[in-house]
């Protein structure tokens, strides 16, 4: 499994756990290469964080992904991030933290995954809510709305996100 982020999140906790003090690290990937780096501007908790560098002048999809292993949907899983978005989303401005897919950044490109699980912005839509999403065969299911419109509610701001998945399949967000 991979933990994709196609945004600006900082890190993820659980059997995984990573920062951006030494760089990277080993086993990210990037699609297309060099969009992504560890960066001292801005850092949203010590004195790095992921930053996206590459600024498109056409929309475009720039991915990032750790191997992870496999999940064990058995039990609870959780994913806890702090995100920053330096501008307010649109219809043609989304963005997404692919939770678990089976490929990664390079694999998928700019497809989305065959299967797994999304938490973005206007993935779907363009009212600015953050959702949460099941990807099953290429295709998107809801399988859950925030009351957090992110434009009005958070714009420019760092969020704390916390997503747990319990082993009867509930989320909670």
């Amino acid at each position: 499994m991979y933990l994709i982020f196609s945004c600006w999140p900082l890190f993820a906790m659980g059997q995984v756990s990573t920062g951006f003090e030494s760089g990277l690290g080993v086993g990210w990937e990037q699609f297309p290469e060099n969009r992504w780096e560890s960066s001292l501007d801005n850092p949203l908790s010590g004195s790095y964080s992921l930053h996206h560098a590459f600024d498109n002048t056409i929309s475009g999809t720039d991915r990032i992904s750790v191997k992870t292993g496999t999940y064990d949907f058995d039990h609870n899983i959780s994913w806890e991030f702090i995100l920053k978005h330096d501008y307010t989303p649109s219809s043609t401005n989304k963005w997404e933290v692919l939770l678990a897919t089976e490929k990664g950044a390079i694999e998928n490109g700019t497809s989305i995954p065959a299967n797994g699980y999304v938490f973005g912005v206007n993935i779907s839509g363009t009212d600015d809510t953050l959702r949460l999403y099941s990807i099953r065969n290429g295709l998107l299911s809801i399988l859950g709305t925030c009351s957090i419109n992110y434009e009005t509610d958070i714009g420019t701001s760092a969020i704390h996100c916390l997503i747990i998945r319990d082993s009867t399949a509930v989320w909670k967000v």
